[in-house]
């Protein structure tokens, strides 16, 4: 996979009830949505059939633009992310950091491809351990705050024998 985008959708009230906010976000219906777009550096490999992911074997991909949160202090982060296989079972993505922490994770949800791009939708969107301690709150760790559609070019699909 390369290049693309990834929707993410926050529910406003769990949102919130963190005291978190989202810079430029739509409100769409009853969520609150920011497209990011992916640049084209980077790509992410993945091992699939018509069902469901078999293994993701790595690689990232770069969100072109930072993801800007205001924390309950007022004070803005504008985070610079890559997206990125994390580990577990079901295959998952994680939102990194420069660090290469995970910020925000996105589980599994249902894998569609055509001729030349693949789409991984309705994933888990929840908090990583940056962002729960930057919420000063650590075991805030994993809460679902919403969810996740992610749309790539697809460079090479590979099937099992």
């Amino acid at each position: 996979m390369s290049g693309g985008q990834l929707q993410l959708e926050f529910n406003p009230a769990v949102m919130a009830d963190l005291g978190l906010g989202i810079e430029h976000a739509v409100r769409a219906k009853d969520r609150l949505r920011v497209v990011l777009p992916i640049g084209d550096q980077g790509s992410i490999e993945l091992e699939a059939d018509d069902v469901r992911f078999r293994k993701l074997r790595g690689g990232s991909l770069s969100i072109a633009v930072p993801l800007a949160l205001r924390l309950p202090s007022g004070s803005l982060v504008e985070a610079r992310l890559r997206l990125a296989p994390a580990p577990g079972h079901p295959p998952r993505f994680a939102l990194l950091d420069g660090n290469d922490r995970p910020w925000l994770r996105l589980s599994y949800g249902h894998l569609g491809t055509d001729d030349d791009s693949v789409a991984v939708r309705v994933m888990d969107l929840r908090i990583g351990l940056p962002l729960a301690q930057a919420l000063g709150n650590p075991t805030l760790e994993g809460v679902l705050i919403g969810g996740a559609d992610l749309r790539s070019s697809l460079i090479r699909a590979r099937t099992p024998r």
